[in-house]
């Protein structure tokens, strides 16, 4: 029996893809799983106010639709919390609503998965090069498990990461 993972990340495209990036860093750091059993597939919003979009929709039931009947697909929304205007917050009660009654998990990073990689603001241009930069200079290494393991992801530079994902992977020792 397979596992289909599907991330729908914020990036604009595949050519911008500094989320999936920093997540594949995280999941190999953390996780211990066979590729071949479990399998990765990133789904791009171009922003996160597009979760609920229809071409989402249907990317999603593309992935879905590929699997055996015995195989199992779980979708993960991964959004930054931002929260620098108030539609920000209506803006995540909302994305949080979605997913729940979609059956989806919702990972936060807050303020942004910059933030929570690197633990400082990334500028917009600079995004895909310091996601790249990150990979190479092995800085995951450095982080602490701690980071990803804050429920709701409620003070900044921190995610619920490990907590949303640790039911469907099994950590490293």
């Amino acid at each position: 029996m397979k596992q289909l993972l599907i991330f729908c990340v914020e990036s604009q495209d595949a050519h911008h893809d500094s989320d999936g990036l920093y997540i594949k860093q995280a999941l190999n750091h953390f996780y211990q799983f066979d590729q071949h059993k479990t399998i990765l597939r990133f789904i791009y919003m171009n922003g996160k106010y597009n979760y609920a979009k229809r071409q989402i929709q249907v990317q999603l039931k593309k992935f879905i639709d590929q699997l055996a009947a015995e195989d199992q697909a779980y979708v993960f929304y991964v959004c930054d919390k931002d929260e620098e205007l108030p539609s920000d917050f209506r803006h995540a009660s909302q994305i949080q609503a979605y997913c729940q009654q979609k059956g989806y998990f919702l990972i936060w990073m807050n303020r942004n998965i910059e933030e929570v990689f690197w633990g400082r603001k990334v500028e917009n241009g600079n995004k895909v090069k310091e996601a790249i930069r990150f990979k190479t200079s092995g800085r995951i290494q450095s982080l602490p498990e701690s980071v990803f393991m804050n429920e709701n992801a409620q003070r900044r530079t921190t995610s619920n990461f490990l907590l949303v994902l640790d039911p469907w992977l099994k950590r490293k020792n």
